[in-house]
């Protein structure tokens, strides 16, 4: 079995030893946005939705409880949960996307230089870290702190769910800012700086490696074996490029899901001068990524989808279909470059071109003459010249890229593969299943378990390509001058965000999900 533990909701498959998929099932739960820049779930709602997915693949499948032998695990990264001494959440959990810890990065920065931190951890400070979170639960929510006796994240959380077993694999220990990351061991220097207790975090380990069986209780609720193994499992991204096959130095795999992680291999530690792309610890034992973390990409179509697309989803379900192929269906109609309609898609900040919690996002150009299916289609493009920025930054640094693997729910949309082709001049090509975060997850599973020696072989066996987009000239000379008025458009945007980001700072809570 695999779990993918998402932002909207769990993943969950069902494989046989050649990775063909038996059973599935998804579960949602909520989102929750108090303030501007902030997002939070809770973990109960993991646990509810990961019990249901789990009896659902049992009763799908109809297999004895005992053929199933091991689950594994990919997750969102860059959350914070808290749990006190009996093992329950103090507060909601604060997600990836949550950038409120602003204040807690600058007093970082002062503690130790950005590029001391970057060489040590491979990452930036930012607010997107689980370390600038602690520092915000810890100075704005003391009693909290106070009853505080584990720190773990999301993944962590399902394991222990799972398990009752503390333990966390080296990519998601990567995302923390607290990890040495050539070293794969958590750094007691920026623990001590940071006053940060080490003996609250997890101990760290391959993601492949066997945390223990399904607690006794929770085995009988989902109809499995008690005896069934749990690994440790990892981070989402990266668990997603086990699952796409992107192993190779320079492979890169693009993910869109609520975000866009975009990952090029790397075959060690590699650290970007201009500490745009960080550097994280792979799922696979002894691989790297640089990664940009990714933008709010597939959440920013749904925020439009929720708030402007009533009509959309009406036609769907009359026609019962998925609201977004109506979606696609109408931003086709509109001609590469949405007439010269851009959008930054920093809905929630950006990550390239630099990192910037305070980024706010933009649609520049709006004419009359503009309708719905222009705008549409600028948000599939805004998220392309981000996936384009990336690359030529690898590329700057020696990694010739030759072609995009693409995945997630946004590889569905032919339409978006063919935009992300023709902007960036590359051929893109989708997995033959593109849920590849849940099938990395049964395949950590299946060498946890020694149906594979190891991770490169179980990919060989099990992961194929699906179809290929090849990118138009046409198209791709109309984005190569939009490309750069982007670039330009957020450089002159860029003083004006703090104004806009400290007005919304001061607004009224709310809890739309």
């Amino acid at each position: 079995m695999g779990l993918d533990l998402g932002t909207t909701g769990i993943k969950a498959l069902l494989c046989d030893s050649k990775g063909r998929t038996t059973a599935t099932d998804f579960q949602p739960y909520k989102l929750f946005h108090p303030k501007p820049a902030w997002a939070e779930q809770n973990p109960d709602e993991w646990s509810r939705a990961i019990e249901a997915a789990l009896q659902n693949l049992t009763s799908k499948s109809e297999l004895p409880p005992s053929a199933i032998s091991g689950i594994g695990l990919g997750s969102q990264i860059d959350g914070l949960v808290l749990l006190d001494s009996n093992g329950y959440p103090v507060r909601p959990a604060i997600i990836w996307m949550d950038r409120r810890a602003v204040s807690q990065c600058d007093r970082i920065r002062s503690l130790i230089p950005d590029r001391e931190l970057y060489a040590l951890t491979g990452l930036c400070a930012d607010p997107s870290h689980v370390a600038a979170k602690i520092l915000w639960v810890r100075e704005n929510e003391p009693e909290n702190w106070s009853k505080t006796k584990r720190i773990l994240l999301p993944g962590d959380y399902v394991l222990f769910h799972l398990t009752g077993e503390y333990a966390t694999d080296y990519s998601n220990a990567s995302s923390t800012m607290l990890l040495d990351i050539t070293r794969k061991e958590w750094s007691r220097k920026l623990c001590d700086i940071l006053e940060i207790p080490y003996e609250m975090l997890p101990i760290v380990q391959p993601s492949t490696n066997v945390a223990g069986k399904v607690r006794k209780d929770l085995a009988k609720r989902a109809g499995l074996d008690p005896s069934t193994n749990v690994v440790v499992g990892g981070g989402d991204e990266e668990v997603g490029a086990v699952g796409a096959g992107v192993m190779n130095h320079a492979d890169l795999l693009d993910l869109t899901g609520t975000a866009e992680p975009v990952c090029i291999c790397v075959s060690k530690p590699t650290f970007d001068p201009e500490m745009l792309l960080e550097c994280h610890a792979g799922a696979a034992p002894q691989s790297w990524l640089l990664e940009n973390t990714g933008i709010v990409a597939g959440g920013l179509y749904r925020w439009f989808r929720d708030q402007f697309g009533q009509f959309e989803v009406e036609t769907a379900r009359r026609l019962g279909v998925d609201p977004y192929e109506v979606l696609n269906e109408e931003a086709a109609k509109a001609e590469p470059g949405s007439m010269g309609l851009i959008c930054l898609p920093f809905f929630a900040g950006s990550i390239t071109p630099e990192w910037n919690a305070q980024a706010r996002g933009v649609f520049f150009g709006l004419t009359l003459s503009h309708r719905k299916e222009h705008v549409i289609r600028s948000i599939l493009e805004g998220c392309a010249y981000v996936l384009r920025d990336v690359i030529d930054h690898g590329e700057r640094l020696g990694l010739n890229v030759e072609r995009i693997t693409t995945a997630g729910g946004g590889a569905r949309s032919k339409l978006w593969r063919q935009i992300k082709a023709d902007v960036t001049n590359k051929t893109t090509v989708r997995p033959a299943n593109e849920e590849v975060t849940a099938v990395g997850a049964v395949l950590l599973a299946a060498v946890g378990v020694g149906v594979y020696p190891d991770v490169r072989s179980a990919v060989k066996e099990t992961i194929r390509a699906g179809d290929e987009v090849s990118p138009s000239r046409d198209a791709h000379e109309t984005y190569d001058k939009l490309y750069k008025t982007y670039l330009k458009l957020y450089y002159a945007a860029k003083d004006l965000f703090p104004d806009i980001a400290s007005f919304q700072e001061k607004q009224p809570s709310s809890c739309s999900n």
